[in-house]
């Protein structure tokens, strides 16, 4: 999982930048997401299965509890595996930085760039 940083080019909401100027875009490797994206021809948005800074969530009592009054649908596609998270890169500086290291590492990433 990879989150890319990248600098907005149209005006998006700040809940969607958190107020950075900034969009993430997100690649998930999950089999039931990359179904999602077979069928829609638009661009989603999406909360990760916890809240920022706090410990991720894998049991859907667990994410209902979280979420219950804060989205509008929960889907429940069975008990996530445990994940460090997405590894979030900063493209809008050179060279790029990593902001967060998730399940791709740092030096992959190095490599790659």
């Amino acid at each position: 999982m990879l989150f890319r940083s990248l600098n907005q080019r149209i005006n998006f909401p700040d809940l969607i930048t958190a107020e950075t100027g900034k969009v993430a875009v997100r690649i998930s490797s999950h089999p039931f997401v990359e179904r999602i994206f077979d069928g829609v021809s638009h661009p989603l948005t999406a909360t990760s299965a916890n809240i920022s800074g706090q410990n991720n969530l894998y049991d859907i009592a667990d994410i209902i509890d979280t979420f219950r009054s804060k989205i509008d649908l929960i889907i429940d596609s069975g008990r996530l595996q445990p994940s460090k998270g997405s590894t979030v890169v900063d493209l809008t500086q050179t060279p790029p930085s990593i902001v967060r290291e998730g399940e791709i590492s740092t030096e992959l990433i190095e490599e790659f760039f």
